[in-house]
């Protein structure tokens, strides 16, 4: 059993605003090789108030037993669609992340053990590293859903990155200064989408509480998401990155020499060149596979 601590920006019941973190905490609660240590909180989606509102409402809704740790940042989201927020100075106190001392107090009681998966900002990450300069040494593996190696289409529109992007400080840090990591990119998880062929393979196993509930934020973020985009499938990115952390066997590994700057970063881009700093680009090897996985453990669990 995988001891995992899971670092989100999740909105999921918040209008206009993507579900995916909502569904892979779902995912990894109900999936029963993994032990959930907590949900740290962090801005991306939206500010890191909404998102820690959310997190504590989805945890009540689905009645999840479960302790929520809220990071540091401020941030304004101000147009979703046209990925228009305003970030403000840091003011270095790094030291009041609560997020972030839980994410240390673990690893140094379970060194080598945990695996952190890291879906919105890497502010948490940043914020760990900056309490505790060997953190990075501490943990068994790091995956991080965030980053593009090139442009992100949806038919002829373009999606800015978000997740690096919004803490570019942060993402370097977490791809220069942790072991092991992994970084499920936007690029490589495109091919994996969820579609009304899915959406029906979900809704043909019959609907309790929670299904209900989940099926309903769906069907919603698709239809706002065709308005924004013209396009009919949406992406559940974080889902994936979660699937990957507990099934790396549906991908398979791609190791990039990261050459990246917090210049880079600030548009979420991965360059390659000649650098000491290896991680894995993880390709998925069959779209249809990951699905099914996340349909399996979400709504059959």
């Amino acid at each position: 059993m995988k001891k995992v601590i899971y670092d989100c920006d999740n909105t999921m019941g918040l209008d206009n605003r993507d579900i995916d973190d909502g569904l892979a905490l779902v995912y990894l609660v109900e999936n029963k090789d993994v032990e959930l240590l907590g949900v740290c909180t962090t801005y991306a989606n939206d500010s890191l108030e909404y998102v820690h509102k959310q997190t504590l409402e989805l945890v009540e809704d689905l009645g999840i037993n479960l302790n929520v740790y809220k990071g540091r940042g401020k941030f304004e989201m101000n147009d979703y669609t046209g990925f228009g927020y305003k970030r403000f100075e840091d003011d270095g106190n790094f030291e009041s992340n609560e997020a972030a001392k839980f994410i240390v107090e673990m690893a140094n009681k379970y060194p080598n053990e945990i695996d952190l998966l890291a879906t919105g900002s890497m502010q948490n990450l940043y914020d760990a590293y900056m309490i505790d300069n060997e953190i990075g040494e501490k943990l068994n593996s790091v995956v991080l859903m965030g980053g593009i190696i090139g442009d992100l289409y949806f038919g002829d529109k373009i999606m800015k990155e978000l997740n690096f992007s919004v803490c570019p400080k942060g993402a370097e840090v977490a791809i220069k200064k942790y072991k092991n990591v992994s970084i499920l990119t936007g690029n490589r998880c495109m091919d994996v989408e969820f579609g009304t062929n899915e959406l029906d393979k979900v809704k043909a196993l019959g609907n309790n509480i929670k299904n209900e509930f989940i099926i309903n934020k769906i069907e919603k973020w698709m239809r706002e998401f065709k308005e924004k985009y013209n396009y009919d499938s949406i992406v559940l990115w974080d889902v994936i990155a979660a699937i990957y952390l507990m099934n790396p066997d549906m991908f398979r590994d791609d190791f990039m020499s990261v050459v990246s700057t917090e210049e880079d970063l600030f548009e979420g881009r991965l360059v390659e060149g000649e650098s000491a700093t290896r991680v894995n680009i993880p390709i998925v090897l069959d779209d249809n596979k990951v699905n099914d996985e996340m349909i399996k453990v979400v709504f059959e669990g």
